[in-house]
C-alpha cells in the first residue's frame, strides 16, 4: 500500500509547492507525509533527506521555539540511528532539548521527556562520563520528584478547597 501511496503524496507535495510555495505550512506538512512513507517503506536515505528539508522549512517558517519544529528534529533520529549516523542524531536531540529549554522550564514534561529520549537514543557516555543508563536514572528520579511535587500540590489544592 505504501508503494501506491507514495506517488500520490509526492504529487500533492509537488502541486502545493508549485502553487503555495515551499515554505507554506500545508506544503511542509505534505513533505512530512512523503518522508513518513519513505520511512515506512524502508527507504531511509530518502526519508532522511525529506525530514531534513521539513526541519529546514520549519526552522525558517516557525522558528526553533515551535513544537512542530521540535517534532521535525525528533522524527529524523530513528532514521539516522538506522544509518549509523549516531553523532548527527545525538546532536539533533541535543539541539532539540536546547531549543525547548529556551521556551519551557526544565521541569516541563516535554523538556523532561526530551532529556530522557536523548539518554535512550544514544549509546555510550556523555561528556560527564556517565553512561546512558546513569543519565536516565538521574532524569527519571527528577521526573518522579516532579510527579511527587505535582501530587502534593494537587493534594494541597484539594485540602484548601474543602477547608472552606
Amino acid at each position: 500500500k505504501h508503494k501506491e501511496a507514495l506517488p500520490l503524496f509526492q504529487e500533492v507535495y509537488s502541486t502545493q509547492k508549485d502553487s503555495l510555495g515551499a515554505s507554506d505550512p500545508a506544503t511542509i506538512n505534505s513533505l512530512y507525509s512523503v518522508a513518513q512513507v519513505h520511512r515506512a517503506m524502508g527507504e531511509i536515505p530518502e526519508a532522511i533527506i525529506n525530514f531534513e528539508e521539513v526541519l529546514s522549512q520549519r526552522l525558517e517558517v516557525l522558528g526553533e521555539g515551535h513544537p512542530d519544529t521540535w517534532l521535525a528534529m525528533y522524527e529524523n533520529v530513528p532514521n539516522m540511528t538506522t544509518m549509523q549516523m549516531d553523532d548527527q542524531a545525538e546532536a539533533l536531540l541535543e539541539k532539540r532539548l536546547e531549543c525547548m529549554r529556551k521556551v519551557l522550564d526544565d521541569d516541563h514534561p516535554m523538556v523532561m521527556k526530551a532529556g530522557i529520549e536523548l539518554g535512550y537514543a544514544m549509546p555510550g557516555n556523555d561528556a560527564s562520563g556517565k553512561t546512558v543508563k546513569e543519565r536516565y536514572k538521574r532524569r527519571k528520579r527528577t521526573a518522579e520528584e516532579n510527579a511527587n511535587m505535582e501530587r502534593k500540590k494537587n493534594q494541597a489544592h484539594i485540602h484548601s478547597y474543602y477547608a472552606y
